[in-house]
């Protein structure tokens, strides 16, 4: 009798076992889908994380082949949040731009609609200038200017210069939200905000903002001709339809791509 039950659990769970594999191998797979925004693709927009000296750090970025829908505006007259600029303006991606002293006052060169809104100024810090001329051709330089153009922004320092790394050598550097916009290989404009892994609130040392660059071009395959640093810290705004950097204090002026 012993013998026998020990035949019939034996059999059942063979049987048992059968049926379970034969529902997984069987088992219809369902495909997951990720809707993609019909106005922003991967390329456009995406964050890759990167460690650097024992920090690990999210690096967005939004890309664009089109200067025609760049547009640069001030916003020390109403002094708005981003979140409410971008809807205002219909921005596919808004980014905060160029620096601003205690007084409100833009510091350095911004150009739009045929306006110097702000005038040059001379700055080893402040050292470099984003330009899109009246055919759209784009342009990063230490070189002042000449109007007119369709849009132009003073800022800096310089990160990258016709390929090659900037060393940075700054007094009283501090861990700080980054903002930067480039250019790439095929002329193409990227902008970019650099945080923290944990919190979003800080980032990196500004000197150690070109090595993170570098880092950045190796893991995703796209070289920098230029770069430049914009308004960062508690005045840096990253907003796209997938995620949203605000500030924390006023943003002096701002990119809005459409």
């Amino acid at each position: 009798m012993k013998k026998t039950f020990i035949i019939l659990l034996c059999v059942f769970l063979i049987s048992s076992l059968a049926i379970t594999f034969s529902f997984l191998f069987n088992k219809k797979v369902e495909k997951i889908n990720v809707e993609v925004s019909d106005n922003i693709s991967e390329k456009e927009d995406d964050y890759i994380s990167i460690e650097f000296d024992d920090f690990e750090y999210f690096v967005h970025y939004y890309i664009t082949e089109k200067p025609e829908d760049i547009f640069l505006y001030t916003n020390l007259y109403e002094k708005q949040q981003s979140v409410i600029l971008k809807e205002k303006e219909n921005c596919s991606l808004l980014i905060s731009g160029g620096f601003y002293d205690k007084d409100y006052k833009h510091l350095g060169l911004l150009y739009k609609n045929d306006e110097i809104v702000s005038k040059s100024i001379r700055s080893d810090t402040f050292n470099a200038y984003f330009t899109i001329d009246n055919n759209y051709k784009v342009k990063i330089s230490r070189e002042e200017p000449e109007t007119p153009l369709y849009l132009a922004l003073q800022s800096g320092p310089m990160l990258i210069e016709q390929r090659k790394l900037i060393k940075l050598d700054l007094k009283n550097d501090k861990h700080a939200r980054r903002a930067i916009i480039g250019l790439t290989n095929v002329q193409e404009v990227i902008f970019m905000a650099v945080t923290d892994f944990q919190t979003g609130l800080s980032g990196p040392y500004l000197e150690d903002l070109p090595q993170i660059l570098k880092l950045f071009e190796d893991s995703i395959g796209i070289g920098l001709t230029d770069a430049i640093n914009l308004d960062g810290g508690g005045a840096m705004a990253f907003i796209t339809e997938k995620v949203k950097i605000t500030e924390n204090q006023v943003i002096g002026s701002f990119f809005c791509i459409k």
